[in-house]
Parts: structure tokens; sequence; C-alpha cells
């Protein structure tokens, strides 16, 4: 369905209507701010807005959707833009220092126009567009979409239709949305394989130093080999011209090739371009060795500059960059900038998108109170809602992940508890007295019966409520404080026990001696060592170098000279009666606890020309990172 005049008008008026009655501003809120409550992803968010006689007005900021569309109700623009998250509000850019005023998040966006596409497309030029020069968007989404996927791991990407030559694209993973100019500039440049003006001819110029094709873009070939015949040679018939075929000899590196083949289609201009490259096939199959290796990555270079993605790579290379955001409306065309799937891109007609005209119509006909949901625009409205209840899903999972990492237990707030409710309706009747005697009936006496029994039913459900709510704050009470002491207890006892195995974090203790002289390290005990009675002989500092086990011959002989470890025999796993007795013949094995400590010795002080040290200073020996390992012998000694 194509646009009449009537449909691109955009008119103040028109506009007015449309803003009021068929914006979606809460969605656009729910996918800028990834929640339901605001943040500084929206509050911080810059806006910015084009008004009638093209007067551009930046840096505004607001802290609801209806903040938003109160503001583009006064203002009632052509259109409106969105930038970054600043580290300030952006209304209050001309209060604070510039240096505190930065863009910090943005979605990694990307711009591609039909325009960029001049040069090979032969239905359309300029800002004209059709279904046919359309094939040229619906390749390079296949390709871009699938080359940050599968590269680059991104997953909530919103394709956006321009409203009339081109498509956007927001990507607004969290790792997108932290990206640098430096890391966006990378990544474009990477995806980034034609190049090069009207003047140049070859723009593909991306082969390593053997000429090969890098990885990245094996998957992109793979797709784009699939849609080079159908789209340029079939339907384009882009070589079908004089001008389209020698454009593409001068691709051809074999210059006995491009005459021979210049000969012959001169001789028959009428030839299909699928001919055409049949015949450079013909010539690629009589080739051998260096030769036929040069023609065969010449026509893969001529695949991939005739429908690799064409960037405009200014767009994604700058986070304060602004684009215009999904549901305005473009005004040339009158057509609304509705999102796009990229699984039925090629089944996209920007000719049938709804205009802003069509849509009053439809709102018209539905009658007063409707709103979008009773026009055409529902469907991309409810596409957008998909796309960002996935984006707030994977938000909600990573704050519950970060949450559980941080507290060592699952969130508290998430916890099965067992509600008791109370079904019983509690009768109102006051019993029954017989007016004319002073003695109950039996009647009224069963009826007292039923009332007790009622009230005695309701204190005892009201008494298992209270106890049930008594529990629950019990087990929130375990899980929020007990726990939480508890675990802190552990941590703060140095040596494990064995069965932890140091699951927990490793503790440090500090403990510094005052002292005349260097002590030994057998006379040192750290607070933070173990309790253990060790043989004088297996903690001689003097012990013979075939004497020292492998586990303390193995580290002391890796210390430098300025740091010394303290040991104790290690332990073995034993039972604590065994473990008192006779450490001496104890066998290790592995798991057995080994108790190092580290010990630093400040320098003593030099002596004075007369050779004494009444000046000296007290030696310090600072004992620190002391802690319990898991002792593991390879090669015991």
């Amino acid at each position: 369905m194509s646009s009449t005049t009537d449909d691109a008008d955009t008119s103040p008026e028109v506009m007015l209507q449309f803003y009021r009655m068929l914006y979606p501003f809460k969605s656009l809120f729910t996918w800028l701010n990834h929640e339901h409550i605001p943040t500084k992803l929206f509050t911080h968010r810059e806006f910015a807005f084009t008004l009638q006689g093209d007067v551009y007005l930046r840096y505004h900021s607001f802290n609801t959707a209806e903040d938003l569309k109160k503001q583009v109700l006064s203002l009632n623009p052509t259109r409106f833009e969105i930038g970054p998250m600043y580290s300030a509000k952006p209304r209050d850019k001309k209060t604070v220092r510039s240096s505190a005023f930065t863009p910090q998040k943005r979605e990694l966006v990307f711009d591609i126009d039909m325009t960029d596409y001049d040069g090979v497309r032969t239905c359309c030029s300029a800002a004209d567009i059709c279904s046919r020069c359309w094939g040229f968007i619906a390749a390079a989404v296949k390709v871009l979409h699938s080359s940050l996927v599968d590269q680059f791991g991104f997953r909530h990407l919103l394709w956006v239709y321009s409203g009339r030559r081109g498509i956007h694209l927001w990507i607004s993973d969290p790792q997108a949305m932290d990206l640098t100019d430096d890391q966006r500039r990378a990544l474009v440049s990477a995806l980034t394989v034609v190049e090069g003006g009207k003047e140049m001819v070859k723009k593909v110029n991306v082969r390593m130093s053997n000429k090969s094709l890098p990885p990245s873009l094996w998957g992109a070939l793979s797709i784009l080999r699939k849609l080079f015949n159908p789209l340029v040679l079939d339907d384009q018939d882009c070589f079908g011209s004089e001008d389209g075929w020698e454009t593409l000899l001068q691709l051809i590196p074999d210059q006995a090739i491009v005459e021979t083949l210049r000969t012959e289609w001169s001789k028959h201009p009428a030839r299909p371009s699928a001919q055409k490259w049949d015949d450079l096939g013909t010539f690629l199959n009589k080739t051998q060795g260096i030769e036929h290796q040069r023609l065969f990555f010449a026509l893969e270079d001529i695949i991939l500059q005739y429908t690799y993605p064409r960037l405009d790579a200014e767009v994604s290379k700058h986070r304060n960059h602004l684009l215009k955001a999904p549901f305005c409306v473009h005004p040339k065309t009158g057509r609304v900038c509705v999102p796009v799937d990229p699984t039925n891109v090629d089944r996209f007609d920007p000719r049938g998108v709804p205009t802003v005209t069509q849509l009053l119509r439809e709102l018209d006909a539905a009658g007063e109170g409707a709103d979008w949901e009773k026009t055409s625009l529902k469907p991309y409205v409810e596409m957008l809602d998909r796309h960002t209840m996935g984006l707030m899903e994977d938000v909600r999972k990573t704050r519950r992940a970060n949450y559980n990492a941080f507290y060592g237990y699952p969130d508290p707030w998430h916890l099965d508890v067992i509600l008791l409710e109370n079904m019983t309706t509690m009768s109102t009747t006051q019993p029954s007295v017989a007016p004319s005697s002073t003695a109950p009936s039996p009647s009224s006496m069963s009826e007292t019966v039923s009332d007790t029994s009622t009230l005695l039913f309701g204190f005892l459900v009201s008494a298992l409520s209270i106890f049930a709510i008594f529990m629950t704050s019990a087990v929130i009470w375990n899980r929020l404080v007990a726990r939480r002491r508890a675990i802190d207890a552990m941590l703060a006892v140095n040596a494990p026990r064995e069965s932890q195995r140091l699951y927990q974090p490793t503790m440090w203790e500090v403990w510094a001696m005052p002292c005349e002289r260097p002590p030994p390290w057998l006379d040192v005990k750290p607070v933070a060592a173990q309790n253990c009675v060790c043989p004088a002989s297996s903690l001689q500092s003097t012990q013979t170098e075939q004497a020292v086990s492998f586990w303390r011959h193995h580290i002391l002989s890796r210390v430098p000279p300025e740091i010394t470890y303290l040991f104790q025999q290690p332990i073995p796993h034993a039972s604590s009666a065994s473990r008192d007795t006779d450490m001496a013949q104890a066998e290790l094995s592995d798991g057995s606890d080994l108790q190092i400590s580290l010990l630093i010795s400040m320098p003593r002080a030099q002596p004075t020309q007369q050779g004494n040290y009444e000046h000296r200073h007290t030696l310090h020996e600072m004992v620190f990172a002391t802690t319990n390992i898991l002792y593991h012998d390879p090669a015991p000694s």
C-alpha cells in the first residue's frame, strides 16, 4: 500500500493528535529504563526535540513517562531524539561543571541508509525506496544481526525502520551500554568492510597477508553467497548496462580475461547479469594455480562489495550521538518509525508501514476512548514490549545473581512461606432469649453452644495464624541475621575446620612483637597460629638439607631473604586424641593442615661511629598473612 499525499500529512494538528492519542510513551519508558521504577537510565537520559521551522532543543531530561509526554504535547515537535545517560541530569547541564557532565551509558547504535547503495541499486535512487531495493537492507540486517549475536554475544537487538530509506539498530545489553567511545570505534572498525567514496572502484580491502578473508567474515560471506544471485543478478540486474559491467570488469585482476569479456559483452549488450557472472565462473574453472586463486578471491570481494552492510560509522562511534526515537513520524513521508522483526525482514515492505493520518482514521473508526491497541500500530508496539520483557528479565536475573554472590545465600525475599488463611466466617448473630421466660429454651441453648464453638474455632485459627507469622519472622531472622552472624564467626577464626576445607574466604591476622634481638622462628607464636605441641626436632632451624621435608624445602627455597615463613608441623587428618600424642610419628597425607605465617623483619639501626648502640631503634618483626592451607606433597623426601 503506497502512501498518498494525504497520508504524508504531518501538520502540527495531526502530530499533536498522534502524540496525545497514539504514541506509546510507557513502552518507550520501560525500554529505555530497563525497569518499571525510574532509574538513572531514564532520569539522566538526554532528549532532544526538533520543532517546526527546524528549531533544535537539546539537553532535556524527565523523571517519568508522564513528564516526557507533557513536554512533547507542550512542544509538539516534528520528531525527538534519544541520547546517552549522563553523570548528571541533562536539564542541569548549566549548573554543573563540565568535567562532572559526561556520558556514562548508551545503547550501541547502528545506522544503515539506502543512499549508500546508490552505486549498486538500479530500481531507485536518492531518497526513494521500494520493496526491491529493500533487499539490500534485508541482506545487511541478516549479516549484521548474525555477526553481533554470534561473534560479540549480544542478545537484545532492536531493529527500527527509519521512516524513509534506512534502518536503525539499538543494542541494549549491559555490555553494550558500558562501551566507551574507543571500544565502540574498535567494534565498528571490525564490522566495516566496504569503504571508499564514489571515486574508488574497489571498496573491499580486508584480506590478510596470505590473501585469505578474516575468519570473522566467513559467516557473512556464507549468508551473502545465497543472496547475491537473486538480489544483484536477477532482481537488480546490476551488470546489465554498460556502466554496470565496466564497473565489474575493473574489479577483475586478470587483464586478459577482462579484454575477452569486454569484447564478448559488447557484441551482446542485452546479455543479462546472471549470464555474465556465469562467464566469469567459466574462466575461473579454466584457470589454475595462482591465477585461479586471484580470480576466486576477486569474485568473493565482488560479492562483499555489492551486498555487505554499509554502515554510517560516525553514528556508532560516539556515546553522545543522538538517534531518532522509535515510533516517531518521518516528516517527509508521514510513516511511523516502527520496529522490524529481523527473522522476517525479507517480507517487510517500507511502503506498507502505517502513516500518521492512516492511524488517526483507524482511531476515529474505533470510537471514543480508543488508543493504539485499536489501530494497525498494535503489532509494532507489542514487538517492542516483548523485546523489553526479555531485557528486563535479564536485568532481574543479573541483580539476583549479584545479590546471591554478595551475601552467599539465596535472596530471603524469595523464601517459600506457608501462609495460613482464616476461611471461616464468624457469625455475628446474637443468641436469642425467650421473652416470656427467664430460662433459656432448648433451641437457644443449641444456638449458644454453636456460637461458642465458632468463637473457639476462630480463636484457634487466630492463634495458629499468629504462630505462623512468628515462625515466618524467625525464618527471615535466621536468614538475615543469625546465619550472617554464624558465617562471620566462622570467618573470624583463622584456622578453618577440617571439614570446611577452606571453602570460606581466608581471614588474616596481624601480630607485631618488639624485641632487642631477632628471635628464632621457633619462639614466635602468632596469635592466629594453631595451638599444638610439635616436636622440637622438626622445628629446629639448623636442620640439615637432607632432614628438611619436601614441603618446607620447597617453600623456603623460593622465599626472598627479607621474608621468612613460619611453619608448624602439618597435622594429619586424625582424631584429636591421636593428634595430641606423638606428632613425630604421625604419617603425613594429602589434606593435612599446614600452618604458615609470613614474617617480615625490619632492618636494625646501624651502629654509631663510636661503635655503641645506645640510640638504636627497637627491632620489630611483624607477622601477617597467617592461615591454614591443605598440605599436598607430590614428591616427599
